[in-house]
């Protein structure tokens, strides 16, 4: 029996992928980096310590990770409070059946506690969430179950008794790595993503019951 939903962020509540792209490619641009878009679709869903660490080796960086990852968020900083972000189409909506489900809700996202909190308070919906967990609060990031793991341990519900909504291959090998249900969401803006281990796929939240 399912008692808590553990979502991913980034291209399940909110459509951020582009807005990521666009942001990396103006960095990769300013650092003279060739990124390509083939690339570029690897690192969706992992933690910008794990993108920066690739690209520091891949690309034969001098900068050290922490020196890049500094060089990202002053980038993003700004950047991030101009926006005007609301929640994909139908997650309002399930965020109501949910809770009035009585279940538990969390966020467990590879992105930063800085844009989580961006993102939940443009969207209105920090109140909907009982834990908010980032790839900042663990060592290994997705596809390891590491975050998963701790949201759930947060959320005091067993992983068998979670369910994971994910629109990243690596968020759900994580959450069956984790031992939990995953739905994964198909978002056309999510580099065609590899969802084919999720217990089910959608392609709109409105499909999504318990």
């Amino acid at each position: 029996m399912i008692k808590a939903v553990i979502f991913d962020m980034d291209g399940v509540i909110v459509d951020s992928e582009p807005i990521h792209y666009r942001l990396n490619k103006e960095l990769f641009e300013k650092l003279q980096l060739n990124i390509t878009e083939e690339e570029y679709r690897n690192f969706v869903g992992v933690t910008d310590w794990d993108m920066w660490s690739v690209i520091k080796e891949r690309h034969r960086r001098p900068e050290t990770v922490e020196e890049l990852l500094a060089i990202h968020r002053e980038h993003s900083r700004s950047e991030m409070q101009k926006l005007e972000l609301e929640p994909i189409p139908g997650v309002l909506k399930l965020l109501n059946r949910l809770k009035a489900a009585n279940l538990k809700l969390a966020i467990a996202s590879s992105a930063p506690v800085d844009w989580i909190q961006v993102v939940v308070s443009k969207c209105q919906i920090e109140s909907y969430f009982d834990v908010l967990v980032s790839g900042e609060h663990v060592v290994h990031g997705k596809p390891a179950p590491d975050i998963f793991l701790l949201a759930a341990e947060k959320l005091q519900v067993p992983p068998s008794e979670c369910l994971v909504i994910e629109d990243a291959e690596r968020g759900v090998r994580a959450a069956k790595a984790a031992g939990m249900q995953c739905i994964g969401y198909q978002n056309p803006n999510s580099y065609g993503q590899n969802l084919s281990l999720a217990d089910r796929i959608i392609y709109h939240m409105d499909e999504l019951t318990l």
